[in-house]
């Protein structure tokens, strides 16, 4: 009877230790589920990052667009002042020509 109880410990005892195992090796896989998780996370960071710059970049290409057109446009707002003021002094040179007996 003595020898059934020890014998019952001991298997009790190997069951714990069987369970205490599986449960290291699920951790284990969780662990390395995790990491891969983040690997794969910082991966995704850095194409976000890179998309990011690309985007930044697009943006300062079209702020210089829209420079180099605001530029354009001042000097047709220049060339179209010029050419006002000439109408204008050649209508009174015609308008000086009318006058005239």
């Amino acid at each position: 009877r003595m020898l059934e109880s020890e014998f019952d410990k001991i298997s009790r005892f190997s069951n714990l230790l069987q369970e205490a195992s599986i449960g290291r090796n699920e951790l284990s896989a969780e662990v390395l589920y995790l990491k891969k998780v983040v690997e794969d996370l910082s991966i995704k960071k850095a194409e976000v990052a890179a998309e990011v710059q690309l985007v930044s970049m697009e943006r300062n290409e079209l702020e210089v667009k829209l420079l180099f057109l605001n530029a354009a446009m001042k000097s047709k707002s220049t060339e179209k002042s010029i050419l006002a003021t000439q109408v204008q002094k050649i209508s009174m040179e015609k308008d000086e020509l009318n006058a005239e007996p």
